[in-house]
This record gives C-alpha cells, sequence and structure tokens, in this order.
C-alpha cells in the first residue's frame, strides 16, 4: 500500500523507466518476500488460502493503482505479481491432471479479464502465451500409457479441457477482431 501511494503521488516527479524498475523491484521483491515467508511460515492447510488471499489483494491494488494514475505498467507489474501468486496457490493445493486442468483454466481466464479490465486486444492476446505453461505440462497426458487402456481418464479430460480452452480463447479474439474491423469499416462509409 505504501508504494502504490508513492508511485501516485510522485507519478509526474519520477521517469517512467525508473518508475518500472522500481515497481518491479518493489512488487517482485514483497511478492517473493510473502510467498517465501507463507511457504515456510505457515500451516501447510493454510498455505493456499493466504497465498491466494495475496493474490487477491495483488490483483486488486493493480486494479486500482490502474484507475488511479491510468498508467498501465504498475498494473502489469502488480498483475503479473498477482498471477504468480494465484499459480503458486495453486500448485500447493493441486498436482498431476488437476493441477493441469486448474491451470489451463486459469491462463485462459486472465487474458479475458485483462481484456474486459483494459479493452486492450494486443495485451490480452500477449497474455494468451501464459497457456504455453500448460501446453507443456499436458505433452505427459499425451504420451500416457492411459490410452492403451481406454478413452476416458485423466488424460483425455487434461487434454480435451486445454483444447476447449485454447477454441474458446480463438474464437474470442476473432469476434472482438471481427467486430473492430466492423466498426472500422462502417466509420469509413459514414465518411465517404
Amino acid at each position: 500500500m505504501a508504494n502504490t501511494a508513492n508511485i501516485y503521488k510522485l507519478k509526474d516527479k519520477v521517469s517512467e523507466e525508473d518508475e518500472i524498475i522500481y515497481d518491479l523491484f518493489t512488487a517482485g521483491g514483497n511478492g517473493l518476500f510473502l510467498l517465501i515467508w507463507i511457504i515456510t511460515a505457515a500451516l501447510k492447510e493454510w498455505q493456499s488460502l493466504i497465498i491466494s488471499l495475496w493474490a487477491i489483494i495483488f490483483a486488486v491494488g493493480a486494479f486500482l493503482l490502474f484507475r488511479l494514475t491510468k498508467k498501465r505498467e504498475p498494473f502489469y507489474v502488480y498483475a503479473g505479481v498477482a498471477v504468480m501468486l494465484l499459480a503458486a496457490a495453486t500448485a500447493t493445493e493441486l498436482q498431476g491432471a488437476t493441477l493441469i486442468i486448474a491451470y489451463t483454466i486459469e491462463s485462459a481466464l486472465i487474458p479475458l479479464i485483462t481484456y474486459l479490465v483494459l479493452r486492450d486486444i494486443n495485451v490480452a492476446q500477449r497474455l494468451s502465451l501464459l497457456l504455453i505453461a500448460p501446453v507443456l505440462l499436458s505433452f505427459k497426458s499425451i504420451d500416457s500409457y492411459s490410452w492403451s487402456l481406454g478413452v476416458i481418464h485423466k488424460d483425455f479430460f487434461v487434454l480435451l479441457i486445454l483444447g476447449l480452452a485454447l477454441l474458446a480463447l480463438v474464437d474470442f479474439f476473432r469476434d472482438i477482431l471481427r467486430k473492430a474491423e466492423i466498426s472500422c469499416q462502417n466509420k469509413l462509409m459514414y465518411y465517404y
């Protein structure tokens, strides 16, 4: 909160490059410190809940900072820490196929939520690269021994949900880009 208030107070006095570096070190350091502290000090049963709470705090802080300053860079930094904490909370709670499914759902929702907040299709499309992690983790499901025993098993659901998430994002982005193209064409026709 102190760093966020300082960013808002000094928003015109510090160069953007320095501000980004300060944000990166402060937010990243705080997030890493919190994660290490929670994993070493908290009871195992409470770790994912505490980490999730801090992920929410960082996400809300990122959103409020964006609303107050209209600067995207601090939003990206603090939201990035929130995503890191969300992934850590998920990893402390789940494992195996359920972890991959959870990562897939989280990685698909992040670009959608980002688009709803920022209304920037380019940023949302870049954030869809978060799906690389679930894709890499799903290679084990592609080459699983379970396929020799049948079709419906945990590896099938990992690949099904990953495929559905990828298709949903492609469809979402295609629809947004199509609407933007139609809107642009309508504006051009209006001028002529």
